[in-house]
């Protein structure tokens, strides 16, 4: 469903042009269970090859793309096969976004070939990509673009609790994108607050690394925003690696000791932990420089987690549909 090229691609060597299925069951599994046709994730054309194909464009255009994750990346390829001169902005020194941490763990391997994947076509394709460039409207205006998409993705959302400011201040609360990437950071116990797919994979994760973990998760359901069977396999995980899992719970204050937190029944309660981590979901990053934007150029497209925090599927989705027409 990735790639139907798959066998004539290492027919003739062109590995690294593979689409890397990366076991998520959004676009295939999860689809079909909502009575959709069946696609891909990261192949946005599989199942609707005709009516999606990419076209070369009647007229040749300057496009620049703001933002190296998955939907920048994936409208900069798009871009350039309908044969615009394109070049990319990111305002890190590495192309990848959020699937960075995302694909830190052991188990999120193919997430890795996905970046990799991306990396290699637009190089392929000739996008110009300028990395450690952050994009400011002055910035915008002298390059003059026809068409701008923005692809700045999202940031960890902060909970507002008492004591988390301290917390982050000291070291003591960190977000789950730090937890991945900076590692060192966590403590030999450590407890995650939010129990979606970020806070369990993360929770996994850190349980592998040897940490005492536990997840504190208000609703009843453990990673509730995962594929069905995804879901029960990374619980299962979790359990095997003894994460203490606590459901309809609610972390209430961070403190010296760990989290002051309520289960269902009301009672306060607490948990020791070296570390907290956040995990309580992400926010859109980049309106402001969108409005500004908006101001210079007639066409300006927002695509990915900057237009609403999701998963991999909408960034790439968007970002195929939105350039195969641009």
């Amino acid at each position: 469903l990735a790639d139907p090229e798959w066998a004539n691609k290492v027919k003739q060597g062109r590995t690294e042009d593979i689409i890397p299925c990366v076991g998520c069951h959004e676009g295939c599994i999860n689809r079909v269970r909502r009575f959709h046709y069946c696609s891909c994730a990261v192949n946005p054309a599989t199942g609707v090859e005709r009516e999606l194909a990419i076209n070369r464009a009647e007229e040749k255009k300057n496009v620049l793309v703001i933002g190296g994750g998955p939907g920048g990346m994936e409208a900069a390829r798009v871009s350039a096969l309908r044969g615009h001169t394109v070049v990319l902005w990111e305002k890190t020194k590495e192309l990848g976004g959020n699937l960075i941490p995302a694909a830190v763990p052991d188990f999120k391997g193919d997430y890795r070939l996905l970046i990799e994947y991306l990396k290699t076509q637009i190089q392929k394709l000739g996008v110009h990509m300028e990395l450690g460039k952050e994009a400011t409207p002055e910035a915008v205006r002298d390059m003059n673009p026809d068409v701008i998409f923005v692809a700045t993705g999202a940031v960890p959302m902060i909970p507002k609790l008492e004591g988390i400011g301290e917390g982050i201040e000291t070291g003591k609360v960190v977000t789950a994108i730090d937890a991945l990437l900076h590692t060192e950071k966590i403590g030999s116990s450590a407890v995650i607050i939010g129990g979606g797919l970020i806070g369990c994979e993360t929770a996994l994760y850190l349980a592998r690394q040897g940490k005492k973990v536990t997840v504190v998760e208000m609703l009843e359901t453990l990673a509730g925003d995962m594929a069905w069977g995804n879901a029960l396999e990374l619980v299962k995980f979790l359990d095997d690696e003894g994460v203490n899992l606590l459901t309809r719970s609610r972390a209430i204050r961070v403190a010296g000791h760990g989290i002051d937190y309520v289960d269902e029944s009301s009672e306060e309660k607490k948990i020791d932990a070296e570390t907290v981590v956040i995990a309580t979901g992400m926010k859109s990053s980049g309106q402001e420089l969108i409005e500004e934007l908006e101001k210079i150029s007639p066409e300006v497209i927002s695509v990915g987690d900057c237009v609403e925090p999701r998963k991999v599927m909408s960034a790439m989705w968007e970002g195929y549909r939105r350039a195969r027409v641009t």
